[in-house]
Formats: C-alpha cells, sequence, structure tokens
C-alpha cells in the first residue's frame, strides 16, 4: 500500500470522525437540552429511573427526592414551552410523577418540600392511570409467552434486574449464543463475541468500572460481556460497524436467552477510554475488541416487579414517505 494511499485513506477517515464529533457535539444534549426532542429524552430518561425505584423488592417512601425535583421542573418547562403535549412520553412522564406522589401520600409521607400539591394538579391532569409504575409478575407467568406467538415473546421479554443465587447452567448459554448468531453482519463477518463471567470477584469489579447498577449489585451474580472487533471492518463508511454488528448480535441473544428461561438485564456501556481499558483488563480483551454492552443474567425469584417501560405509538416510530 503505497504513501499516497495511505494519505487518503487516513484523510478521509479523519475528516469523517470530525463530522461525527462535530455532528454529536451540536446535535446531542451534550452542551444543551433547547429543543423539545432533546428536552423530552432528558424527560423519559428521568422518568425511568423512577420506575426502577419502584420495582425494588423494599420499597422505600420518598426515593430519588433529586430524580422527582429535576423531572418536575423539565416537564414544567416542557409545557411552558408549548410542545407537544399527546406525546405518548411527556404522558407516561406525568403518570409516573402523578403515581409517586399518590404512593407517597397514602402512605402518609409528606412530599410537598419538593412536590407541591399545586403542580401535582398540573400533572395529573395529563397523566393516565393505567401507565407508568411497575409490572407484577410470578416466576410461572413470566417465561410461559416463550411457547406462544411471536408478537407475544417479543412483547414478553423485560430487563430484570433482581435474580437468585442458583448459577446459570452453561449448556443454556451456550444454546442461546449458537442461536444468538444466526443474527445478520456486514458481509457475515460475524465481529461479535461472548464473555461470560462467573467469578463473582470479577463480576463485583466489573460493575464498580460500570458504575451503572450500584443499588442492585449485590443481586448479580453472572455477566455477560458482549464485544464487537475492529479488525473485522476496513473502511472509513465502516467506523461504526462495530456498533451496528454489535448492537445487532446484542438483542439477538437477549431473545434468545429470554427463550431459554434465563432472566436478563443489559446494563449500558456508554463510557469513556479509561473504563474500557479497566474493562480489557479484567476481561482479557484483545486489542481491536469494543465492548458494546454488559447482560446481568440470572434465574427470576418467585414474585418480582419490572418498570412498565411506555412505549411510543407506531404513528410516533413510522414515517411513510411515499
Amino acid at each position: 500500500m503505497n504513501f499516497i494511499y495511505k494519505l487518503r485513506l487516513f484523510t478521509g477517515l479523519s475528516l469523517n470522525y470530525f463530522i461525527d464529533y462535530y455532528k454529536y457535539l451540536i446535535e446531542s444534549g451534550l452542551l444543551n437540552k433547547s429543543t423539545e426532542i432533546k428536552l423530552l429524552a432528558y424527560i423519559t430518561y428521568t422518568y425511568h429511573t423512577l420506575e426502577k425505584g419502584f420495582s425494588m423488592p423494599q420499597l422505600r417512601l420518598g426515593f430519588g427526592k433529586k430524580k422527582v425535583e429535576l423531572l418536575l421542573a423539565n416537564v414544567l418547562l416542557y409545557i411552558e414551552m408549548n410542545y407537544d403535549i399527546t406525546n405518548s412520553q411527556f404522558i407516561a412522564a406525568c403518570s409516573v410523577l402523578k403515581k409517586y406522589y399518590d404512593l407517597n401520600i397514602e402512605n402518609k409521607y409528606d412530599v410537598h418540600s419538593y412536590f407541591p400539591r399545586k403542580y401535582y394538579v398540573t400533572i395529573a391532569s395529563f397523566a393516565r392511570d393505567e401507565i407508568g409504575g411497575v409490572v407484577c409478575f410470578k416466576k410461572e407467568e413470566y417465561f410461559a409467552a416463550c411457547r406462544k406467538s411471536f408478537p407475544d415473546f417479543i412483547k414478553s421479554r423485560h430487563s430484570i434486574r433482581y435474580f437468585t443465587k442458583e448459577i446459570v447452567d452453561i449448556e443454556k448459554i451456550k444454546s442461546a449464543v449458537e442461536l444468538a448468531n444466526h443474527c445478520p453482519s456486514a458481509c457475515n463477518r460475524q465481529s461479535s463475541k461472548v464473555y461470560l463471567i462467573n467469578k463473582q470477584e470479577q463480576v463485583d469489579r466489573i460493575l464498580k468500572i460500570q458504575k451503572g447498577v450500584t443499588a442492585t449489585a449485590d443481586q448479580i451474580h453472572q455477566l455477560i460481556v458482549v464485544t464487537s472487533n475492529r479488525s473485522y471492518f476496513f473502511t472509513s463508511g465502516e467506523r461504526n460497524q462495530i456498533f451496528v454488528d454489535g448492537g445487532i448480535f446484542l438483542e439477538s441473544l437477549l431473545l434468545s436467552l429470554h427463550n431459554e428461561n434465563i432472566a436478563t438485564c443489559t446494563l449500558h456501556w456508554s463510557l469513556n477510554r479509561n473504563h474500557d481499558k479497566a474493562i480489557e483488563s479484567v476481561v482479557g480483551l484483545s486489542k481491536g475488541e469494543k465492548v458494546i454492552a454488559l447482560l446481568a443474567i440470572g434465574h427470576i425469584c418467585d414474585d418480582f416487579k419490572v418498570p412498565y417501560s411506555f412505549r411510543k405509538s407506531v404513528d410516533e416510530l413510522l414515517v411513510i414517505r411515499n
């Protein structure tokens, strides 16, 4: 490969990465949340953290005070800006706030110092009782849909954050990984890899690096680390293909584990280089590998709760260009 050709490759890659950098800097919520879509995304992120609080086995009254204050302020700002109050995620946020207020007041816990009654009246006018909070399951019910129709199967999987101490059988995990690998990948390159972490010491070290599940870390006894390898890709146009192929594989693995009656919770890896270096050392990753996400796995308890996690309507997702 001659010098001129290498220079072209380097220049093209650098330019494309700079454009990626610039677009993320300007269009994401990194610097500000000044547009409707950015504010709504932040509202969704915040209300879901409260839903996770609702799903704790031992519910603590008055939990998440700072999150409630933040969510309340952003919902009121959303209304003040005359943004779309029919949006499903805005309605879900109002519904979660209403449930939070109602739950605490019913249990004689005073939230008015950070959730005034006058704001509750406003929020409640947009809320829907059937949305928000948690869904309760029994163990025998949860996996029943795995043997039903495909729509039932897809809708039946939830993120589970509490597990028994029983270790998942390795043969079931092997079956799930084999099935997951039937998902598509760019030119069938199959860049993804799965690392099963069974040692509690390593599980704890990885969770401390990730720092996203501090409240439930003691419930997790097995982790899966899903990676994608940069070495499988060749052009500047493929610079983000590890995330595309890795994401497709991750979803396929989630459904395959669900099919094996294994409970899962995806733990994000939207972290920085120092976190990458730390996990590379713990797991023993090659230089080309990038962590896509972690999966907490395990067996479910006899009774458990999951966040409601209200979904957008088809009309909010599907755009038809005729």
